[in-house]
């Protein structure tokens, strides 16, 4: 004899459960279960058959149908982490794995991941060296449909960058809620990498100007015009500068109506799972990753060993001292980090423009505080150079030190 039944306790929660019995089976063996689901995942179905079969074994010599039944029943409606099962294994693999030659019980204190499947939360804690991060996640009934929330219990880092940290998870889930990939969610939207280009003779044409915007190149091409041409050279420059803009608005509008496209199914919105995303970005991506991370520029990690000298120095910028690594750091469009100072004299000073030296990268450095234009960063530079030459020439006249 056997028994089908459909269990569904949202859309992402359901299990086809067939129970096998033979006449008398109670008293005689015991109900044989077998579970299927089309979005449940193999390994986790085999843990509920499992625990249906120690029910049945529990009730030997009983009816066992009705007890079996009620076991499943409850498991699928009070685990409110079924739907993220297998984005928390791979999440406690990747907060829990102790890197090679590693003290494992020292890393397995400084880093766990505690999941409560009846309040739906997962609690989890990330540490590298000195810096340390303890956040909560908290999933919805009918997550994914709905995004989960994420909350920052504790951490070492500044109070700066854990706003940064909290407004990135937040903003990861809010994406996949809206349909992007786990990838496009984590990626930092910046300029497109800058194509490797041979060694040729300058093109000084409105064209050749325009294919010579992102290269080291430029100003050297620029310059040359100048020499023939100021005026011209500047509206050709304007020109390029203005289309390379509107060529990259419309690629950010041809995407994001693309992701939209693909995003709607039946005329709804299909909402993608974001717990493991937001688990590879807080841990990887800012536990493990940052307190390491070089500054392309100088090549010194951007955050001091102790995050306390980080703190002091924020707290007194009178007492900084010249040390680079007790400053505020910035992060470019490319998604590197940098000294403030270092980021400062790179989008300052010339050769502006420069590909960012990070290892892989080679996208051009930006920063919402400066202008992506190099004609005003040329003109503040001039200006300011012309007030320096200034300055000096009236403190040699008056015989004064600067």
């Amino acid at each position: 004899h056997m028994v089908r039944l459909h269990v569904g306790h949202s859309r992402f929660v359901r299990v086809v459960a067939v129970l096998n019995m033979s006449d008398g089976y109670w008293a005689r063996d015991r109900v044989v279960v077998q579970l299927s689901s089309p979005t449940l995942p193999r390994p986790l179905l085999a843990k509920l058959e499992q625990a249906c079969e120690r029910e049945a074994l529990a009730h030997s010599g009983k009816p066992q149908l009705v007890p079996v039944l009620r076991l499943l029943l409850a498991q699928l409606q009070t685990n409110r982490l079924l739907p993220a099962w297998d984005e928390l294994r791979e999440a406690r693999e990747l907060v829990c794995t102790p890197p090679p030659h590693a003290d494992a019980d020292a890393f397995a204190a400084a880093n766990w991941l505690r999941p409560h499947e009846k309040l739906g939360r997962v609690a989890l804690r990330a540490q590298q060296g000195a810096y340390w991060l303890n956040c909560e996640l908290a999933l919805p009934d009918g997550y994914p449909d709905v995004p989960p929330s994420f909350e920052l219990l504790g951490t070492s880092f500044d109070d700066r960058l854990r706003d940064i940290c909290i407004a990135n998870a937040r903003e990861i889930a809010r994406r996949m809620h809206e349909g992007y990939s786990a990838s496009a969610a984590l990626a930092h939207q910046g300029p497109p990498a800058r194509a490797g280009k041979a060694e040729a003779p300058a093109d000084l044409s409105a064209t050749g100007l325009q294919q010579l915007k992102h290269d080291r190149e430029f100003l050297h091409a620029v310059a040359q015009v100048r020499g023939h041409d100021e005026r011209k050279a500047r509206r050709i420059v304007e020109h390029a500068e203005r289309k390379s803009m509107e060529q990259h608005q419309a690629e950010r509008a041809k995407q994001d109506a693309a992701v939209a496209a693909s995003a709607a199914t039946d005329g709804a919105r299909q909402s993608l799972p974001s717990v493991l995303a937001i688990v590879r970005y807080v841990v990887q991506r800012t536990v493990r990753e940052l307190p390491t991370q070089l500054c392309p520029v100088c090549a010194v990690t951007v955050l001091p060993a102790d995050p306390h000298a980080l703190r002091d120095a924020l707290a007194q910028p009178a007492q900084r001292g010249a040390s680079a690594r007790h400053e505020p750091i910035e992060r470019s469009h490319c998604g590197h980090w940098f000294h403030a100072r270092c980021l400062e004299a790179r989008l300052t000073v010339p050769p502006f423009r420069l590909a960012c030296e990070a290892p892989g990268c080679g996208k051009d450095v930006h920063h919402p505080k400066w202008s992506e234009r190099v004609d005003k960063l040329e003109k503040r530079w001039a200006n300011e150079q012309a007030k320096r030459r200034e300055i000096e020439e009236l403190a040699g006249l008056m015989n004064m030190e600067k």
